[in-house]
């Protein structure tokens, strides 16, 4: 016969109190709080714990930025030469020394070593450093404190150059990161007027921007004969204004000029949903390389002095939520590339490979371009 609680005996007459198992007491005014859960799966705050000194963090979008600053000759000058002072310039020292040289990388040898360990701990020392220092973008430097796992690459490369501009040892670095312009607004061609919104001012550049559509139709209407900088000059080509004055339509003239080019130029590409059928990955990057930059200059100012041209030395690439970088290791375009893809080094061979590996018959997705790193072998 059943035992404890839910036990009844049959043979109680009718009208007797229930037995004693049944008789309930007075509730207690609150539940007692249910037993601390050990072991794997336990909670404290929201954090396992068992993870409680595990800190995840999204630092690809520094990796692949420092990765590509490494192989960028004018900007490595002058950081190399820079005694930096400041917390985010010396993590950056400590990453790029981390690194194995181009011309001695061996294939994942930062996969699990010592050099991994520095490597990682300095990129995660340089997140901190910019999510605590002074100025900038609130938001950003918010993000950058969370993890940074919802930031754009181009963001985080303008909070580095601030970084390094605001560091007065490694201002001449940030320098050759930066294009310096100005915009403004001519009076009306009518009456000679100036509207009272006309715009003069300078503007920082750090990564030029164009549509990857743009790109594509260049690479499609010159073939061969493309290149980047009439691509990215129209796509921030400004509209005349009307004169408030006299109405005169399109009479105030709004133009830009440049008065310092990078030395190391990034450009960044923009992609929607249409843009990404199958190939024009592919045509965007061979444009990228083999059109290349003729004169950086004439990206921003069809009229400024000549700055020289550019070469192709870094590409960041996205997929999903992830950043990698594919790394140029000498002149010849065809003989050397690496990948480097969360803390590892690939060894690749020339520039097929490194389209392959942009877009995979496993049918994942293709990498897209997003930020093309360009300076002088």
């Amino acid at each position: 016969p059943p035992r404890g609680w839910g036990a009844v005996d049959a043979n109680l007459p009718p009208g007797s109190p229930p037995p004693q198992s049944l008789a309930l007491g007075p509730l207690p005014s609150a539940a007692p709080p249910p037993p601390k859960r050990q072991g794997w799966g336990a909670v404290d705050e929201g954090i396992p714990r068992n993870l409680k000194d595990v800190k995840p963090r999204a630092n690809c979008a520094l990796e692949a930025l420092a990765t590509a600053l490494r192989s960028a000759k004018s900007f490595r000058r002058a950081f190399d030469s820079a005694d930096a002072k400041d917390a985010a310039p010396k993590a950056l020292r400590r990453a790029l020394d981390a690194l194995p040289p181009l011309d001695q990388s061996g294939n994942a040898l930062l996969r699990r070593t010592t050099k991994k360990r520095q490597y990682d701990q300095a990129i995660d020392d340089l997140r901190a450093a910019l999510a605590e220092r002074e100025g900038g973008d609130p938001d950003i430097r918010q993000e950058l404190a969370t993890g940074g796992a919802h930031l754009d690459v181009a963001e985080v490369l303008g909070e580095l150059v601030e970084a390094l501009t605001a560091d007065a040892s490694t201002k001449s670095a940030a320098s050759t990161l930066t294009s310096v312009g100005r915009i403004t607004q001519a009076p009306c061609s009518k009456c000679g007027k100036s509207n009272s919104d006309a715009v003069d001012e300078q503007v920082l550049e750090y990564a030029r921007s164009a549509p990857a559509t743009k790109l594509k139709q260049a690479r499609v209407a010159y073939k061969r004969g493309a290149h980047l900088a009439p691509v990215y000059l129209l796509a921030h080509a400004h509209t005349a204004k009307s004169c408030d004055a006299c109405h005169a339509p399109k009479a105030c003239a709004v133009s830009q000029t440049l008065s310092r080019c990078a030395s190391t130029l990034i450009l960044g590409i923009t992609w929607t949903g249409i843009d990404r059928s199958r190939g024009d990955v592919l045509s965007v990057m061979d444009l990228a390389l083999m059109g290349g930059v003729r004169d950086a200059a004439k990206c921003f100012d069809d009229k400024a002095k000549k700055a020289g041209k550019r070469d192709l030395v870094a590409l960041i690439m996205f997929r999903g939520n992830h950043y990698t970088s594919f790394v140029r290791k000498g002149r010849d375009w065809n003989k050397g590339w690496e990948w480097h893809d969360r803390g590892s080094v690939h060894q690749l061979g020339g520039w097929e490979d490194v389209k392959a590996r942009a877009e995979p018959s496993d049918g994942k997705g293709a990498m897209l371009p997003y930020l093309l790193v360009y300076d002088i072998f």
